[in-house]
């Protein structure tokens, strides 16, 4: 997808841990753009939460979550937004409302 927009991009795997998979997230999330979970952690309910405790709660990074095997398009139909009550949420949010304005379904 990204290839074929001709944007400038590189993708980590991460393997770690299991028991420090939030805080491995976390680290590398803090220098990421965007942090992507596939299918087979989005399928696994214990990892996915790790994950996302780490990517959402411990960084400013958005996340994208594609719980199947397909591709993922750059128009997104629905977005969730969420935040906590830290230093971070409060700009890590405000820069994803002009997404919010656009999509069709939105939680918040």
């Amino acid at each position: 997808m990204l290839a074929r927009s001709g944007t400038s991009f590189e993708v980590q795997e991460i393997y770690t841990e299991f028991a420090w998979a939030d805080e491995d997230i976390a680290e590398r999330a803090l220098y990421a753009d965007l942090v992507l979970i596939g299918s087979q952690a989005a399928r696994d309910e214990e990892l996915r939460r790790r994950i996302i405790d780490g990517g959402l709660f411990r960084s400013p990074t958005p996340m994208l979550i594609n719980p199947k095997k397909t591709n993922v398009g750059l128009a997104p139909k629905a977005i969730l937004l969420a935040w906590d009550s830290s230093d971070e949420a409060s700009p890590a949010a405000d820069n994803n409302r002009a997404c919010c304005r656009v999509m069709p379904r939105q939680h918040v």
